[in-house]
């Protein structure tokens, strides 16, 4: 072979290469686009429900995840526009042009501003930001934004980094909630104490600095500055019912990446029927709703009963405790679950996942978790069989019906064909947050028994969790955190 033709081979062969990688580019791209407009969507219908502070954290979201595109930051101005923050509205578009300078939307949607004379303090306090992140639970965050991190520091207190909240979010035993962290995370309807902000000046409207003359012409009470163990120095201030403290130079001047606190307070809540439970009973086949399906509240004595609507949602008043909850629809197999309703939050969300019936050659599994990792997954082997995300549907002898990503599951597998032996695993894929603190639970649905739930054990460091076996329709439970094989698992 000459050495031209060699030269030529490699020449296209570089080529072809440079293709495939600019098509796996163009891929990965369109994919982050479409995650991206549906966040995008997803805040425009918060907004189009008035749910102002929760559009603006999810376009906030959006614009972190794709800071490059104009849309975002038109949206959230807009947002701020109708939730009567103008201020907030200008700012955005200001801040937008310092990353996207020159772009013709962005200088349209400002000079339109200009031209409404819509002015800009120098300062404002976006109270519906402390609001919002004061308001949810763990659960609730988990749910709607999915957490990214979780890490215990100092003094116990569990520091929660939610994904598209550029802060982090501190959990704590307190008088008020003396059960708010257990272990290794906050329990599921602990509220935040504090807050710690990337950017604090993100808070007061996106300026550049600010001074404590500054702060006290905003309004706040006592402003003054102070020697800080950890600061140095700090301006301290209250403003409503939060508490503010700062890191700032001699004179009080605060500056972009200042560290900083926010103490938020907990909302007092009474015992006695005035916890409002919102929830949803949920197909762990399908993900959808259920319709019609009856859900009665056991406390002791007492029992309250409540159906779901046509979208599987239901509302109900109840007094703070633990309580069983009945579970019954047309189709599905009965399930008793035991919740607890929180004293911290006004607010809570309860879901109940519900199996559908199986005929007397089937079994089932379904796997739910808390809140991190964000993403395990299920894998069920055996009789040259693997079901998994790669392999979502194994001819008619098991499935993956069900795929989660984002916490909580449910994930759910379906055998078909009980004779044989197989193993049913779970992978921790995404391994933001160690197997044994996942609080991971798997029910395994067999013809004519009752669904048996497996709540993980041990405290391995493996990645991977042998659930249990299935031996030509026998259950044998293994329960254990063990390195099980990643040629099998990937």
């Amino acid at each position: 072979m000459s050495k031209k033709y060699k030269i030529v081979m490699l020449a296209g062969a570089i080529v072809a290469v440079m293709l495939i990688v600019a098509a796996i580019v163009i891929g990965m791209h369109n994919q982050a686009m479409a995650a991206y407009s549906a966040k995008l969507d997803e805040a425009d219908k918060m907004l189009a429900a008035e749910d102002y502070s929760n559009a603006v954290l999810k376009y906030q979201e959006a614009i972190s995840d794709q800071p490059e595109e104009e849309e975002g930051y038109l949206r959230l101005a807009v947002a701020y526009e109708v939730s009567g923050n103008p201020d907030y509205a200008k700012t955005t578009i200001q801040n937008a042009l310092t990353i996207l300078p020159g772009n013709e939307r962005l200088t349209e949607k400002l000079s339109q501003m200009e031209g409404d004379n819509i002015k800009t303090n120098a300062l404002a306090l976006d109270n519906s930001l402390l609001t919002t992140l004061s308001s949810k639970s763990f659960y609730d965050y988990g749910k709607t934004n999915g957490v990214e991190k979780v890490t215990v520091i100092k003094d116990g207190a569990i520091a929660v980094r939610i994904k598209g909240v550029n802060a982090d979010l501190i959990f704590r035993n307190t008088s008020e909630q003396p059960n708010a962290v257990s272990g290794n995370g906050p329990n599921p309807d602990s509220l935040p104490a504090e807050v710690h902000f990337d950017n604090i000046l993100a808070v007061f409207g996106g300026v550049s600095s600010m001074t404590i003359d500054d702060l006290k012409d905003l309004g706040v009470k006592d402003a003054k500055v102070v020697s800080h163990q950890d600061y140095g120095k700090a301006v301290t201030f209250t403003h409503e019912l939060y508490s503010f403290t700062i890191e700032c130079d001699e004179e009080g001047t605060v500056r972009e990446g200042a560290a900083n606190s926010v103490l938020i307070p907990t909302p007092s809540v009474k015992a006695g029927g005035n916890v409002e439970i919102k929830g949803v009973a949920i197909n762990a086949v399908t993900g959808d709703g259920i319709d019609n399906a009856k859900l009665t509240f056991v406390k002791g004595s007492d029992k309250y009963e409540v159906s779901t609507d046509s979208s599987g949602h239901f509302q109900a008043k109840l007094g703070a405790g633990d309580y069983t909850v009945e579970c019954r629809a047309e189709g599905f197999i009965e399930e008793n679950k035991n919740v607890y309703v929180p004293s911290y939050s006004n607010n809570w969300t309860c879901e109940i996942v519900m199996s559908p019936e199986i005929n007397a050659k089937e079994a089932r599994f379904v796997l739910t978790w808390d809140s991190a990792p964000a993403d395990l997954d299920s894998h069920l082997v055996g009789n040259g069989v693997h079901t998994s995300w790669l392999h979502m549907e194994e001819g008619d002898i098991a499935s993956l019906d069900l795929d989660d990503t984002n916490g909580y599951g449910p994930e759910t597998t379906t055998l078909y064909d009980l004779n044989g032996h197989y193993t049913f695993v779970v992978h921790n894929y995404s391994q933001d947050a160690p197997l044994a603190d996942c609080g991971a639970e798997v029910t395994v649905y067999l013809p004519g028994e009752e669904p048996v739930t497996i709540s993980i054990g041990g405290d391995g460091a493996a990645d991977t969790w042998v659930v249990c076996e299935i031996d030509n329709g026998k259950l044998n439970v293994i329960n254990e955190i063990q390195d099980y094989g990643l040629d099998l698992i990937m």
